[in-house]
């Protein structure tokens, strides 16, 4: 392993020639500024104690460290930066001698292994952006005019040194007031730097919410504009966030399933509702045992109609409770004779509800400890209008002209008299047409695709400063493949991307983060994704090859490309243009021969082929 290693360094080190000249921007590409030569950011995050405020953590990482980034293959870090390092709250603009010293060692080593910093104040004055809990840096405008002041400070001693790829200014902004507040922050650094430093590549990134409202977006991401040119803009993804984060108590999250997954829905942001299903039984008055409730057919008339989802109705309950568990959903026939199970779900406390009722109405929904079979079920009680609890977790795609129908058990308690408690559906249409995605590679793409719209429009570099996946992710559920697709796409868009992170115990490419080094404790199956990512672009391992599971010839080819299999396999082939776009889809059914591309114009092509769960990437060209 040792000796591969070492031989992939090599190779990734002639892949990623570094010049002793600053990175620039050239419209949507990064290039070395003296030789023009086009240069790729790609590596890991080194966290830095940042978020104990360790003012000079040195004990995070040695020079071994920055030497193992280099011999994964990688040729970034993106550096995190507490003020701290550099000053305290005691003596504002005195800067620390010892910071300094600890920035000028990692830049040596840096730059003996062929690495660049991306230097990111991860926490300024005023505290960190991302959980909402750093709202002094925009309420106190000392705090704004430290920050300013430190940026200048640095690159004024740093703007003669071209290991350091560029400033990224402030990670996950959360401005208070009005977004603008951003522009003017990230203006008045941009100017701060630029009286200092003409030579370094600035990093912008958008701001992840406005306040504590994540949802904000002010039309264009919510990225600052600058009349800078030499900038790049930075996103952080870590979608689908319910998995990647998932079982993780500080996060809010339960059990995210597996990675690809085809059950899984993730539907549009502009879902709107169209219609219900609302003529299924109703409980009786008064109280009642657990009782079946069988739904009648209800027909998709509409092909808008994108998604399903059950909906437990409770109408003027009033102070009677009515409780729900155990549903399921078929395609039935018109006659409500079931063709095939469609979703089933017994409650539990992974089970995401939504209620709503009309403004300045009453009731509520909660879980409660009594259920059909087992000690779980959802309760809805003191309506006195409508209500719907949506079980946004439990969705489907529905087809045309079929049938579905609903059926679940009920419990009622002192249901009064005009009441309405049901089991139903809801249907809902996308504003945009967009289609509901399943958690797969198609999901991956569109969600980047997504972020950096605007910043493709623009005609900026684009850079993912953050992706990642916790420890829970990976092996049986399919962690690796995530990242391996992630890699893929973000190639396949020339994005630059720097991995979260190099150690800690929840992302962490190792554990810990104080000390040497375990090197028992690397997640395997990230280690192998990155391995295997390096050494394909490192010695360019495209097309596939004769030893591969696949062969693809004629390759270039004037007509149609073959693709031969050793062995019958099954999977999907999926062909991109070279801004990503998706322009071919094909499954595969236990073929050993298949034809495609016949009709597309001349030029290159990105091809995804997944067979067993297995990525492999290969490169054709259509003349």
């Amino acid at each position: 392993m040792k000796k591969r290693l070492l031989s992939l360094a090599l190779l990734a080190n002639i892949y990623f020639a570094q010049g002793q000249n600053f990175i620039k921007r050239n419209g949507t590409e990064l290039v070395l500024s003296e030789s023009g030569e086009k240069i790729m950011l790609r590596g890991l995050a080194f966290g830095n104690r940042v978020w104990i405020n360790d003012p000079v953590p040195s004990e995070h990482h040695t020079e071994a460290d920055i030497e193992r980034v280099s011999k994964i293959g990688m040729n970034c870090i993106r550096f995190y930066m507490n003020y701290q390092t550099f000053e305290s709250d005691a003596a504002p603009y005195t800067y620390k001698d010892a910071g300094w010293n600890w920035i000028d060692q990692n830049i040596a080593w840096a730059k003996k292994h062929n690495v660049y910093l991306i230097l990111n104040i991860h926490v300024p004055q005023g505290g960190f952006q991302s959980q909402c809990k750093g709202d002094a840096l925009w309420t106190n405008q000392t705090n704004q005019d430290r920050l300013v002041a430190l940026w200048k400070a640095i690159a004024e001693k740093y703007k003669n040194e071209p290991q350091i790829a560029g400033y990224d200014l402030l990670n996950e902004p959360t401005p208070s007031g009005t977004i603008q507040n951003w522009d003017n922050l990230a203006t008045r650094i941009t100017d701060a730097i630029r009286e200092v430093d003409n030579n370094h590549l600035i990093i912008l990134a958008n701001a992840i919410a406005l306040g504590c409202n994540y949802s904000f977006n002010d039309g264009k991401n919510n990225f600052p504009r600058t009349e800078d040119e030499n900038v790049m803009y930075t996103l952080h993804s870590y979608d689908p966030y319910e998995y990647t984060h998932q079982n993780q108590a500080w996060a809010g999250t339960g059990e995210g399933g597996k990675y690809p997954d085809p059950n899984v829905l993730t539907p549009p942001n502009d879902l709107e509702f169209a219609t219900g299903q609302y003529n299924n039984k109703k409980l009786p008055t008064g109280n009642s045992d657990w009782t079946y409730f069988k739904g009648l057919p209800f027909k998709i008339t509409n092909e808008d109609y994108i998604l399903g989802r059950p909906v437990l109705y409770g109408q003027m309950l009033g102070t009677g409770s009515a409780f729900y568990d155990d549903v399921t959903i078929n395609e039935v026939d018109a006659n409500g004779n079931v063709i095939r199970e469609v979703l089933k779900s017994d409650f539990d406390a992974n089970t995401k509800f939504y209620f709503w009722k009309p403004d300045a109405k009453s009731g509520e929904a909660s879980t409660a400890t009594v259920g059909h079979t087992d000690n779980f079920s959802i309760k809805v009680t003191g309506t006195d209008d409508y209500s719907t609890t949506i079980l946004n977790t439990l969705q489907f795609k529905p087809e045309m002209n079929k049938y579905y129908a609903i059926s679940g058990w009920m419990k009622g308690e002192a249901i009064p008299t005009g009441s309405n408690a049901a089991i139903s559906m809801e249907f809902y249409t996308s504003k945009s047409g967009a289609p509901v995605l399943t958690r797969d590679y198609e999901y991956v793409k569109t969600n980047i695709l997504h972020l950096s719209n605007i910043l493709r429009e623009w005609g900026y570099p684009v850079y993912y400063g953050e992706f990642g996946a916790v420890r829970e992710c990976f092996g049986e559920k399919g962690g690796q493949i995530w990242v391996k697709d992630v890699l893929h796409v973000l190639d396949s868009l020339g994005f630059h991307f720097t991995y979260h992170d190099y150690r800690e115990d929840a992302f962490g490419l190792y554990k810990g983060d104080n000390g040497i080094v375990d090197e028992s404790t690397v997640n395997q199956p990230l280690y192998d994704a990155f391995i295997t990512y390096f050494e394909e672009k490192a010695t360019s391992i495209t097309p596939l090859t004769e030893s591969s599971i696949a062969q693809v010839y004629p390759n270039p080819s004037k007509d149609d490309f073959n693709l031969s299999f050793k062995t019958p396999v099954s999977g999907s082939l999926q062909v991109y243009d070279e801004t990503g776009r998706n322009i071919l889809s094909k499954n595969i059914n236990s073929a050993t021969l298949i034809s495609f591309g016949e009709l597309l114009p001349k030029g290159f092509y990105f091809g995804r082929l997944v067979i067993n769960d297995k990525p492999l990437a290969f490169k054709i060209s259509k003349q």
